[in-house]
């Protein structure tokens, strides 16, 4: 396999990553909030979505080779990528911590998804992919519990 075949995955996936991540003025609101003895320390955030979107694309391009051309699991992959790049804009930019929670499930629902086709084309990618959905679990039980223990700010 060479570069060329994840460039494509790898550059959908990385977009979201440089241009919505929080900024530092936001990540002071996230210290701020009341959160679970289980959230990681914010810095965490990072390295995880790092590693996740290099495993995101590798799958997307394993899936992909197995494909007779664009086939209907990237098209939800894509669709989950704009769902994900909503969050740090709900989040961090309006503080609208139920909606983003509603975000969570829907991203959640959708990697679920991704993942059962991509399981389909070929295990690997399968398996790389299911990394997502597992911390989306998490993800989604830390936007829940913020969204209850924090009144809505303006």
């Amino acid at each position: 396999m060479h570069f060329q075949d994840y460039f494509f995955w790898f550059l959908a996936t990385a977009f979201s990553l440089f241009i919505f991540r929080p900024r530092s003025s936001q990540q002071s609101f996230y210290k701020k909030l009341k959160k679970p003895f289980f959230a990681p320390p914010a810095w965490l955030f990072g390295v995880v979505w790092t590693c996740l979107w290099v495993t995101m694309s590798t799958a997307s391009s394993l899936a992909q080779r197995e494909m007779d051309g664009w086939e209907f699991p990237l098209t939800i992959y894509m669709v989950y990528l704009g769902v994900s790049m909503l969050f740090t804009p709900l989040f961090f930019h309006y503080k609208a911590l139920w909606t983003t929670a509603i975000q969570c499930f829907i991203a959640l629902a959708l990697a679920i998804v991704v993942t059962a086709f991509y399981f389909k084309y070929s295990v690997v990618a399968g398996w790389l992919f299911v990394l997502t959905p597992t911390w989306l679990v998490y993800a989604t039980v830390l936007s829940v519990y913020i969204a209850i223990c924090n009144k809505p700010r303006k």
